[in-house]
């Protein structure tokens, strides 16, 4: 009965119906009659080429891939006069490896494709299994929010998250970037926390471990994730004391949980070492952080980039919180979300280059979905406000339809937005007349690369 109710429940469907959207919309234009490097270039290319130069050409220098990809590979090596070093993780190739064996053996039988790494049939792996892995990511949180939240408010939070964010557009279009598989971990992270700090079954301890290691393979500076579980549940110093204890409770379990966090790690690790000599290399060395000068303001409401401007949803997490405030998770996720921006907000490119939205805080909204959950609900407990949020939500999620399309067309620039750039394109579809073009490309914003790097005033100025 208990499996029954469950399966009825419009939340547990929710991850499905997203997988399933992603996948027969099919937005990606990189099926069998179109170009590779539709999807995969710059970013997703360094994440990705480790899976052919391993499985495919035993090639660690990467030199097969000018060959095959049909671009070069300089888009990411970093590169001097000593070594060319792939500057990405390998984080998101060690989870993409399952879809990515299953597509190699599917054209290795094939007569119509090539097992070469980047023929239709690998294609269509990446968008699987980075629609599967969102999907799961949202799972993991449904299962979250169950515990505290009727299911209509958590299907309506899963909603939010899945189709009123940029998500949608990176579980889609650039499928190979790092920000879904970190979206996924991030979910399965909050899980295991609340099911850790039940009763600190040491299972679920392990398994923490082991997704910190697979978050620090895919995007390092994620690793602050660990704050949540590491404060959930902790209202006061007495609180913390306490969880600390149960965690140093066996000297055996920390060295588990060592070893399995840096698991997930070895392989890249191990390629750093054949290349440079050493286990430790800087593969993003002459990239800073402005440690005192985080740019706070631009990376939240910035027309470039900013994460309340382009994803307008995740506000309702930051006022939902006011509701939480005696949630377990209350001081776990404020104290996270606060590093992360900080963390963010410091990098050189704050604006995290050619992309939608602010896509390095994509899986920021995990920990946030419970602020966004408390927040509808709020809302929802009055007629008034349930009538009034059922009019504007729907507008909210077909503005983020909208604005991804813009943005898969070019409409909306992929890096030098504006103000004004941004209110000449508002709710323009392709194609786009000329002249509306013409007066959004006055009023674009270039950007010296090379200035904002190491320069703190150009830097704020962009």
């Amino acid at each position: 009965m208990i499996l029954k109710s469950k399966l009825f429940k419009v939340s547990a469907w929710a991850p499905l119906l997203f997988f399933i959207i992603c996948l027969t919309l099919d937005c990606n234009d990189q099926l069998a009659t179109k170009k590779s490097t539709a999807l995969l270039h710059w970013d997703a290319a360094g994440y990705y080429a480790y899976l052919p130069a391993f499985f495919i050409y035993k090639d660690a220098s990467f030199g097969f891939h000018n060959l095959v990809a049909g671009f070069s590979n300089d888009q990411f090596l970093k590169k001097d006069d000593t070594l060319r070093i792939n500057k990405y993780a390998a984080g998101p190739a060690l989870l993409m490896t399952p879809f990515f064996l299953a597509a190699h053996a599917y054209a290795l039988m094939s007569d119509d494709w090539i097992a070469d790494g980047y023929s239709a049939p690998y294609r269509q792996a990446i968008l699987i299994g980075s629609a599967f892995y969102a999907a799961l990511g949202l799972f993991f949180i449904s299962l979250v929010l169950q515990r505290w939240f009727p299911d209509y408010v958590t299907a309506l939070t899963l909603v939010v998250l899945g189709f009123g964010t940029n998500l949608f557009y990176y579980s889609t279009y650039e499928s190979m970037m790092s920000h879904v598989f970190s979206f996924f971990l991030f979910g399965l992270i909050i899980w295991l926390s609340a099911r850790w700090k039940e009763n600190f079954d040491t299972r679920f301890l392990f398994l923490l471990a082991l997704s910190g290691g697979l978050v620090a393979a895919t995007r390092l500076t994620n690793v602050v994730i660990l704050i949540v579980p590491a404060l959930w549940g902790v209202q006061n110093f007495a609180d913390l004391k306490i969880h600390f204890k149960k965690l140093f409770a066996s000297p055996a379990s920390v060295f588990v949980c060592i070893l399995l966090f840096i698991l997930p790690s070895l392989p890249h690790l191990f390629y750093i070492k054949s290349q440079t000599g050493s286990f430790f290399f800087d593969t993003y060395r002459g990239e800073n952080f402005f440690w005192s000068d985080p740019l706070f303001f631009k990376v939240l409401f910035s027309y470039r980039k900013g994460w309340l401007v382009w994803s307008p949803l995740i506000l309702l997490g930051f006022i939902g919180w006011i509701f939480g405030r005696k949630h377990p998770a209350f001081w776990a996720v404020l104290i996270f979300t606060a590093v992360n921006l900080y963390i963010v907000s410091s990098w050189w490119c704050w604006w995290y280059g050619g992309s939608f939205g602010m896509r390095a805080l994509i899986e920021a909204s995990v920990p946030m979905s419970i602020g966004i959950a408390f927040c509808i609900q709020a809302i929802c407990k009055r007629k008034a406000g349930s009538y009034i949020f059922a009019v504007i939500f729907p507008w909210f999620i077909a503005l983020n339809f909208l604005q991804t399309h813009q943005y898969a067309k070019g409409i909306i620039h992929y890096d030098a937005m504006s103000e004004k750039a941004y209110w000449e394109v508002f709710g323009v579809i392709h194609p786009a007349p000329a002249k509306i073009m013409d007066r959004r490309n006055q009023y674009l914003n270039y950007i010296n690369c090379e200035n904002a790097m190491g320069e703190k005033t150009c830097r704020r100025q962009l």
